[in-house]
């Protein structure tokens, strides 16, 4: 049998090192590569935990975890990072075993998914990668697919359309009309890892239906989801629409590049312009000022999409299961509290 002393040297980090990723330990400071390659290596050798020897359930259930987002993005965005260490989290408290990780971009080995108790996928794919997987292995979890639902797949999901109508609600109710959207679009990734169509993100969609609800003309920029985008966006907007009152932002990287433009123009956020954000990153203490953001539950989407996948592994019920988590707006300077007429 495998030791972790083993793991480590051909992982090429220390046994301690091996023992707290292998545990879950969210406090280690290692890059997203490290983690990925000590858990590659100890599933290759089903090398098991002390936590997981002892798991109640005498069922070892295996999962297969795929992403359709790259590295990069995922070392940009802590939002796809936490809730893939909620995932890992969640499946070493059960005693389930991520048998195997992939990213579509880098490719996917498609003969081995059926051996799996369950799929979690995280991230957008296209409809015809969802049916493509399932034709593989019936159990699969959506996690987060840009407010897509389908009727015969379990899915998870944060509360993004209505906690958008909400900040616009707020917002108009402080006499503030203008209210710009910047966002992302959703790349629909096949899997062969290649793009072929992209989504409109939910919270564009919420937009521009609550602008049509209240005979309000659209103000949207949508791109990627880096900060240069952020930039970009802001530039424009200061440009066609100088008399904006608000913005709201639909990823926290990107409302860095927002703040960057406003302080250009010398707006002061909270007073000449309200901006609010979603994430409610780590990033966020560093910027000034406060931003005013949604909190999303990361790891507990994360934990959720475990529990959902070892239900359906399980064969615990016979309808499908679509989890919200509920969100949290968090008032800071950016757009404070007191400001909304009730």
């Amino acid at each position: 049998m495998v030791t972790i002393r083993q793991i480590a040297e051909e992982a090429r980090v220390s046994a301690a090192t091996v023992s707290r990723i292998l545990n879950a330990d969210t406090t280690l400071s290692v890059t997203d590569e490290t983690r990925e390659r000590v858990n590659r290596i100890a599933n290759k050798y089903n090398y098991r935990t002390r936590q997981q020897k002892k798991a109640p359930d005498k069922h070892h259930f295996s999962v297969a975890l795929l992403m359709s987002h790259s590295l990069e993005r995922e070392n940009n965005d802590d939002y796809w990072r936490h809730i893939k260490q909620g995932i890992y989290e969640e499946a070493q408290r059960r005693g389930i075993n991520v048998a195997y990780s992939a990213r579509f971009i880098e490719g996917v080995d498609l003969s081995r998914l059926r051996n799996y108790d369950a799929l979690i996928v995280t991230g957008p794919i296209s409809r015809a990668a969802v049916y493509e997987l399932k034709a593989i292995n019936q159990n699969i979890v959506l996690v987060d697919a840009g407010g897509v639902h389908y009727d015969d797949i379990d899915d998870v999901t944060p509360n993004l359309g209505s906690m958008t109508r909400r900040i616009l609600d707020e917002l108009r109710s402080t006499a503030q009309p203008n209210i710009a959207l910047v966002t992302g679009q959703n790349d629909l990734v096949d899997l062969d890892g290649q793009v072929r169509q992209v989504a409109e993100d939910i919270r564009t969609t919420t937009y521009y239906q609550w602008c049509r609800e209240h005979r309000l003309t659209p103000i949207v920029k949508s791109g990627s989801w880096d900060p240069q985008f952020g930039v970009d966006a802001a530039e424009e907007l200061m440009h066609e629409a100088p008399k904006l009152d608000a913005i709201v932002v639909a990823s926290d990287p990107l409302a860095v590049g927002v703040l960057k433009v406003l302080k250009e123009y010398n707006l002061v956020p909270g007073k000449d312009i309200s901006v609010v954000s979603f994430g409610d990153l780590e990033l966020v203490n560093y910027i000034a000022p406060l931003l005013t953001t949604v909190r999303l539950e990361h790891f507990k989407i994360g934990h959720a999409a475990v529990r959902l996948a070892e239900d359906l592994a399980r064969k615990n019920r016979d309808w499908v299961s679509w989890v919200t988590i509920p969100t949290q707006l968090i008032y800071r300077e950016t757009f404070t509290k007191k400001q909304i007429k009730r």
